[in-house]
């Protein structure tokens, strides 16, 4: 129900849109787009449909009547009756209505954008930000249509950023992890916010402790290893330098992630969570268990690379 109520914000969206849709006019009223100006009165953009004649229209009361698609009910009229039939049918229509009457699609035929940085300003705003000024190319050609885009960053303001940082380093540094995967995490925000050497090797050594015969972690004492909790235990164990990836404590973890790795590339962990949501499948492997498959799958793979020398 929280989706289809999102998607109601999308329903506004489409209603404020069609105010400024098009408005059609008789072939022989046609006019010579030309004579347009470039924006109404409120700085609106003038566009004029060629094949259409159309011209954009920004005042409602030159809209025709009309009346609004309801959210909850098909194009042909049956009522939405199931989450099934929204993600299947109703949202694919309402989808659709975006892309036909508001927004538009992209060609497939459509040239990649390549995109690169023309200059940078460290000092942009008064030393409050970063300006960068970026060129996307459409295409190899030589007089290729090119877009140009500028971006504002904030600059970083270290002074005022510590507090904030040193308060978090110390909550981390006091908190009490109850799984090994929370030790890891712990490890990781130490290491990212500084805390000494001695500090960390003291929560790398009771996460070295839990590792199982067999290589890998486990996120509770009474549950099998998996390749989540061992890839998070490896990455933080890495990341962190308190354990060298050719000890072997590293290559016993590896070993069990290689041992337990499907033909495919992936690695599959049973879900923890009780199912209170509709299962949507996002098209990885094992089904209902593909959410925590898949990042177990991305912790594992980070594993191994530092293992090859390529972490980061």
């Amino acid at each position: 129900m929280r989706r289809l109520m999102s998607f109601t914000a999308l329903i506004y969206l489409f209603c404020v849109a069609i105010l400024a849709v098009g408005q059609e006019q008789p072939p022989e009223k046609r006019i010579d787009p030309k004579t347009l100006p470039k924006s109404d009165a409120k700085g609106n953009p003038i566009r004029y449909a060629n094949k259409t004649g159309h011209i954009s229209n920004y005042d409602e009361s030159k809209v025709k009547p009309y009346t609004l698609p309801e959210l909850l009910k098909m194009a042909d009229g049956e009522p939405v009756k199931n989450a099934e039939m929204w993600f299947k049918k109703r949202r694919p229509e309402i989808l659709n209505l975006f892309a036909t009457e508001i927004f538009g699609r992209i060609p497939d035929n459509a040239p990649k954008v390549k995109w690169a940085v023309a200059s940078v300003d460290e000092k942009a705003a008064n030393g409050t930000a970063i300006l960068k000024k970026v060129v996307g190319t459409m295409s190899d050609e030589a007089d290729a249509p090119k877009i140009n885009l500028t971006l504002y960053v904030p600059a970083a303001e270290k002074d005022a950023y510590k507090p904030v940082i040193d308060r978090g380093a110390a909550w981390i540094a006091a908190a009490k992890p109850m799984t090994a995967d929370a030790a890891a995490f712990k490890l990781l925000g130490m290491q990212w916010s500084g805390a000494s050497k001695a500090a960390m090797q003291e929560v790398a050594k009771d996460l070295i402790a839990t590792q199982r015969p067999d290589g890998g972690w486990s996120q509770f004492p009474w549950m099998e290893s998996d390749a989540y909790v061992t890839g998070v235990a490896l990455v933080a164990l890495a990341e962190s330098g308190t354990s060298a990836v050719s000890d072997p404590v590293y290559n016993r973890g590896t070993q069990y992630l290689l041992k337990t790795q499907f033909a495919d590339g992936s690695w599959h962990v049973r879900r923890r969570a009780v199912p209170l949501q509709p299962h949507t499948d996002a098209g990885f492997p094992f089904g209902k268990d593909q959410f925590i498959s898949a990042a177990a799958t991305n912790w594992a793979a980070m594993a191994l690379t530092y293992a090859t020398g390529k972490g980061s």
